[in-house]
């Protein structure tokens, strides 16, 4: 995972946690607004950030992680019994491995993540859903890190987008096309929005400027005729 600059200090945003205990073990959800919340990554297991989007009717899960404990904890969560929809970022196992174990209505995700779930619906243009008061946009996001990632996109404000931010990582290398990082930069440009979240990192929740900033420091490094940036 790529480091940000230190020129402006991240700020978090979440405003309490709630711990729950699952087999005897404490695990934490951390609340960004009063419907929307994560399960924070951890190492071992490697496991993604796993969001928590409570809408009036369903909720809406951003990765489904790998560790053992994160289905049961949903489960925990879910007392009113609501439907699950699930949208996955990318292929990586630490975002997707638990997806059998999660009970869910409809899993969304890109066609390269496809292959390995052999489930659900493949997202190849943006889509979006009103669930009342809380709107949900799956958006194709491009990325050195790994192929047809999918970012969630909530209330038009707050933007995850799982590891498509981070290099492509090969062997010891790690690379940033830049052709794609320039897009990704537009992109964030564009997005009328207040947050960015990435996973792995904390904090969690990352002011959109820094972001930029953050992508612009790298791509400001790119060498002339050269189509990637070496981290």
């Amino acid at each position: 995972c790529g480091m940000m600059g230190e020129e402006e200090p991240p700020v978090r945003i979440f405003l309490r946690n709630e711990s729950y205990s699952v087999i005897g073990i404490i695990m934490d959800i951390i609340k960004i607004t009063d419907n929307i919340s994560y399960i924070e990554a951890v190492e071992k297991p490697l496991s993604a950030d796993v969001v928590i989007v409570q809408a009036e009717d369903i909720i809406w899960l951003y990765d489904v992680g790998s560790h053992p404990l994160i289905p049961s904890l949903i489960r925990n969560i879910n007392i009113d019994n609501k439907d699950i929809n699930v949208v996955l970022s990318h292929f990586h196992p630490d975002h997707i491995a638990n997806l059998e174990n999660v009970e869910y209505k409809n899993v969304y995700q890109g066609k390269y993540t496809y292959k390995y779930t052999h489930t659900g619906i493949v997202v190849e243009k943006a889509v979006y859903f009103d669930n009342k008061k809380t709107r949900i946009d799956i958006l194709p996001f491009p990325s050195s890190h790994s192929k047809g990632s999918l970012a969630m996109l909530v209330d038009n404000r707050y933007l995850f987008v799982g590891d498509a931010l981070y290099p492509k990582t090969k062997g010891s290398d790690k690379m940033y096309n830049v052709s794609i990082l320039n897009e990704q930069i537009k992109l964030l440009k564009n997005l009328e929005i207040t947050h960015i979240m990435l996973s792995h990192r904390k904090p969690f929740a990352m002011k959109k400027e820094a972001v930029i900033m953050w992508l612009l420091d790298i791509y400001n490094k790119r060498n002339k005729n050269d189509a990637f940036i070496m981290e």
